[in-house]
């Protein structure tokens, strides 16, 4: 039924990067996953002709299983930990105020140092670890933006579509971006 989820696997190299580390405060997982309601406002994943030659799409979608939640973070560098589990949706995310993605880490583990980028495309299945600076206090939205490929830019995917919510509390978080991983 599409259910998703994480296995983190942590070692010595991990455990020595200077990262955020707690978890659900400023290390947090997001798995992303479109879904489609029933008329009892259940889960239906009936795969027709059309699902089995382009793939499940869902209507709406969900971070952690909610729509659009929102997450306070401490003002500082908060980690998010990415898993597209949509079954056939690509997604295309940037924050709503174009501020910075930090790649640091992909389904291959953790990147030679950080990679700053506008917009991070992730494919099915696809895994990403990123970095965003939250010490200026305002809140931003993790969009989804609009992908052109048949069946992916149907409403409401057709427009920026707000994903997670991130509001920066007044406790101070991890202060530093590391300049070289592994």
């Amino acid at each position: 039924m599409g259910l998703a989820g994480f296995v983190i696997v942590e070692d010595e190299d991990s455990a020595a990067l200077p990262l955020p580390r707690t978890w659900g405060v400023d290390d947090v997982p997001v798995v992303l996953q479109d879904k489609r309601l029933d008329e009892r406002d259940q889960i239906a994943y009936a795969v027709d002709m059309v699902s089995a030659a382009v793939g499940w799409f869902g209507d709406f979608l969900l971070a952690n299983g909610a729509v659009y939640p929102e997450h306070v973070a401490p003002r500082g560098w908060l980690r998010l930990r990415l898993l597209n589990g949509c079954n056939a949706r690509s997604l295309r995310l940037a924050f709503s105020d174009n501020r910075p993605i930090y790649v640091i880490a992909s389904d291959g583990g953790f990147l030679s140092e950080p990679v700053k980028v506008a917009e991070l495309p992730i494919y099915m299945a696809e895994r990403f670890e990123i970095m965003v600076d939250v010490s200026d206090g305002k809140a931003v939205d993790l969009l989804s933006l609009p992908v052109r490929q048949m069946g992916m830019s149907l409403p409401p995917f057709d427009r920026p579509l707000p994903v997670l919510r991130i509001t920066p509390s007044q406790q101070s978080g991890h202060k530093t971006l590391p300049e070289s991983l592994v």
